[in-house]
């Protein structure tokens, strides 16, 4: 008499073992594809982040400039021997074009190749500022930046000829017009630009 046993044994056979790993096949698939969604929307949120604190810093260097030079009536753009540093008005800032970025003096913004500032003047209606005027008491002052890629990136402003910037103190003083600030993290952190034009209305400071 033969007695014959049964393999009762559970292991893994071969095609559940290859369904197990197309099965994490998948999920890694998906789950990188995640993660490289997450990256790049980090990504463009710094980038969008970098691009408005540069466009911030060159807007209060204009906004607190004069509406326009004193007894003139010159065309927008800088004039002939002006400079960044020494522009009078936000008209001279009309075409203005940096790459890379740099700030009022000349200086060149470090960790910035490959961006790009840009700033246009125009008359706007005061009484509708989305639509242009052949001459008016109101300019509207566009600051673009182009990131790396070719992304824009712009912040709009407006300076009045009525404005509080353009009331003369009654007696002699010393006021902020304009506050720059730069920031630098450890490495590889990009140094951060940025600026406020705080409006000082104090008799003196």
């Amino acid at each position: 008499m033969s007695t014959h046993r049964r393999n009762n044994s559970s292991g893994f056979t071969i095609v559940e073992a290859a369904v197990s790993v197309a099965i994490v096949g998948v999920l890694l698939v998906s789950s990188t594809a995640v993660f490289s969604t997450i990256a790049r929307s980090r990504a463009s949120q710094n980038e969008s982040r970098l691009a408005q604190l540069l466009a911030q810093q060159l807007m209060a260097e204009i906004i607190q400039s004069a509406y326009a030079q004193s007894g003139t009536t010159p065309p927008f753009g800088p004039q002939s021997g002006q400079t960044r540093a020494t522009y009078p008005a936000v008209d001279c800032y009309d075409g203005y074009v940096a790459s890379p970025p740099v700030s009022e003096l000349g200086t060149t913004l470090s960790d910035y190749a490959g961006w790009t500032e840009k700033a246009s003047v125009a008359f706007v209606d005061p009484l509708n500022p989305t639509v242009a005027a052949a001459t008016s008491s109101l300019k509207q002052i566009t600051v673009t930046i182009v990131a790396p890629g070719g992304k824009n990136y712009s912040l709009v402003g407006w300076r009045s000829k009525f404005g509080a910037y353009e009331v003369p103190p009654l007696t002699q003083t010393t006021f902020v017009t304009g506050v720059a600030v730069t920031v630098q993290g450890a490495a590889p952190t990009k140094t951060v630009y940025s600026g406020a034009h705080p409006l000082n209305i104090a008799t003196s400071q």
